[in-house]
């Protein structure tokens, strides 16, 4: 015999002697998990909104000091990926020296965006190699057509003007004091 109950099948089980509860106990499973789920959400939610009500808080001046940090951090690592694409360059090149000009880079860099500090305030990014021209680079080489040596002591490859940040030789990375 099948009885409605709440939505739920009940059925009499003649032979056994019992009642079962498949649809039931699914519902209650599956209502456990969107509970759990819930919670966690709801718990993640509260968080992001303290999050957010701390940067609320923060003054202008605090929040232009994090994005200055911010673009001198991206700055390292685009003075980082330089240097090692001058080394790379440098050791395949039959003369071992470093590359004279940015525009040889294109096998050694995946973007030419790479070449642009965000702290420079003229805005001209490539964001292609067919972009690509002087006016989109934003850093310096110096010691260009420099001979590579493994080993030798680090000197100055590249730097960022607005920055200060040297890329050296070695692949090193120094950021300027303050």
């Amino acid at each position: 015999m099948i009885w409605s109950w709440h939505a739920c099948e009940v059925r009499l089980d003649r032979c056994a002697g019992r009642l079962e509860l498949p649809a039931f106990h699914a519902q209650a499973t599956e209502a456990a998990t969107l509970r759990q789920r819930l919670h966690t959400a709801t718990q993640e939610l509260a968080a992001a909104e303290r999050e957010i009500a701390e940067v609320a808080k923060m003054a202008p001046e605090e929040m232009l000091a994090m994005k200055r940090e911010a673009q001198e951090v991206v700055c390292v690592n685009n003075l980082k990926q330089i240097a090692l694409a001058a080394i790379l360059f440098a050791r395949e090149s039959d003369g071992r020296v470093f590359p004279s000009s940015f525009m040889v880079f294109t096998n050694e860099l995946n973007r030419p965006n790479l070449l642009f500090c965000p702290a420079d305030p003229s805005g001209i990014r490539a964001k292609t190699w067919s972009e690509f021209n002087p006016a989109t680079i934003s850093y310096r080489l110096v010691n260009a057509n420099v001979p590579f040596r493994d080993g030798e002591p680090a000197k100055p490859l590249v730097i960022c003007p607005f920055h200060g940040t040297t890329a050296n030789t070695d692949g090193s990375v120094y950021r300027s004091k303050k």
